[in-house]
């Protein structure tokens, strides 16, 4: 009988694997810098039917993969999925972040092919915080409302009031507070 469930554990290990990715598809990692803002998104379509859907409908020569300018296709209907709910606020202004880079993986081998495609999608902003205390507000969600997006914050060269990780969807955001070099020192200290 212990056998029989340690078999059976075992065997939903990957399971729960793929359940993970299916649940957070979509990872955001913000780094604030003294020079402005980096994005990096990883999007990832889940395994199976759906990564098959997304390779089959961009195969308009019929000839059973992804190549030439499908590829491209294929870049731009991920990135909207990858953007489609990303809004960055500073101080209350909606900003516009340029493309830095983006890599797609998993796109080799047959449409029919259940493997994840990855996108990994690089924006910037460039921004001097130096000039006043800045509110930076983060919001995002995915067209299927269930699913969190998992972030993280980091900072270098700057002082920010809250980093670290956060969730979030369409009624979850992520805030934090930017202060100039020079008011550092007068903002309030919190101890932990």
């Amino acid at each position: 009988m212990r056998l029989g469930l340690l078999v059976f554990f075992v065997m939903s290990l990957p399971l729960q694997g793929f359940a993970h990715e299916a649940k957070h598809p979509k990872k955001l990692d913000l780094f604030l810098h003294p020079g402005g803002l980096t994005v990096d998104i990883s999007y990832r379509t889940s395994p199976g039917m759906a990564s098959i859907r997304f390779r089959s409908d961009v195969d308009v020569d019929g000839n059973g993969k992804v190549d030439g300018p499908e590829i491209k296709r294929l870049v731009r209907r991920l990135k909207g999925y990858a953007t489609f709910g990303l809004a960055i606020a500073l101080n209350g202004k909606k900003v516009e972040l340029s493309e830095e880079s983006v890599l797609i993986s998993g796109v080799a081998g047959s449409v029919n092919s259940g493997q994840p495609l990855v996108l990994k999608l690089k924006l910037k902003l460039l921004h001097e915080w130096t000039l006043k205390k800045t509110r930076i507000t983060v919001q995002d969600h995915l067209p299927i409302r269930t699913q969190l997006i998992s972030g993280r914050c980091r900072s270098e060269g700057i002082s920010v009031d809250s980093c670290g990780s956060f969730h979030l969807s369409k009624q979850h955001i992520f805030e934090a507070i930017i202060y100039p070099s020079n008011e550092s020192e007068s903002r309030p200290k919190t101890d932990f």
